[in-house]
């Protein structure tokens, strides 16, 4: 294994579990036998592998039968792919989709090229009363009550025309039940494109009602405690220290 940086005679003799990752040692040994006993022609699985440096390497195994002797295989053949940068792009698709999950923000991602709904995170499931499968049939004027296709358009193109390849609209979006709200968008575009594909949009929409209402709710209890200490018959008077406060009742 050039990959896991072991000399020839280092690996002549040796069992692959002796460098391979603790957790995925046992991982082939059911599917192997079930190859030796004939139910299976190969088996392939992705498992992780040590350096001898110590790193890790994730590693495509696919494993099939040699010649047979009186019915019982000779040897295994053993072909391995390091599959590593792909292992680690796919954790950090993972903990990207976890993060965007648990954002109390609705995400879309959009197609520029007809504003076809791509993807979306588990809020606008939520928010909009649809399941995931609803959504992936419905076009953008569905969810946005006060959005027509021109409009659509104009909104792409101004998303496109701008240097910084962004902008913030306020749109209104109906719920399944038929209810409307009002949220701030901002939307930001890609213009990578692969295999003919339209290039890619992510919409980040925001609750601005919800801030304001919070920020309303917090005015509110201020103006209440405030009015409280006013009419405490404890509360010292704004001009009157602690030391003076029985000199000014006097007063």
């Amino acid at each position: 294994m050039r990959d896991a940086r072991h000399a020839e005679a280092e690996l002549v003799g040796r069992s692959v579990k002796d460098w391979s990752h603790p957790d995925d040692r046992d991982v082939t040994d059911s599917e192997r036998d079930r190859m030796r006993s004939g139910e299976l022609p190969s088996a392939r699985f992705e498992k992780r592998y040590f350096r001898k440096d110590g790193s890790m390497l994730w590693v495509a195994l696919t494993v099939a039968l040699g010649a047979r002797r009186g019915g019982a295989p000779l040897h295994e053949i053993s072909v391995l792919e390091e599959i590593t940068e792909r292992k680690e792009r796919e954790a950090a698709l993972q903990r990207f989709r976890t993060a965007l999950d648990s954002s109390a923000d609705m995400v879309f991602l959009f197609r520029v090229r007809d504003g076809a709904l791509l993807d979306f995170n588990e809020t606008v499931c939520t928010e909009l009363g649809y399941t995931h499968d609803e959504l992936l049939t419905l076009r953008p004027t569905d969810m946005r009550s006060d959005t027509t296709p021109e409009s659509l358009r104009a909104e792409i193109a101004d998303l496109l025309g701008s240097p910084e390849r962004s902008n913030t609209v306020v749109s209104e979006y109906r719920r399944k039940d038929g209810s409307t709200f009002r949220w701030r968008a901002g939307a930001a575009s890609s213009t990578r494109r692969r295999q003919g594909a339209g290039g890619q949009f992510t919409r980040p929409v925001r609750a601005a009602q919800r801030r304001e209402r919070r920020a309303t709710q917090a005015a509110t209890r201020r103006r209440s405690r405030a009015s409280a200490r006013a009419r405490s018959p404890s509360a010292t008077p704004p001009s009157c220290s602690s030391r003076r406060y029985r000199a000014c009742l006097r007063g």
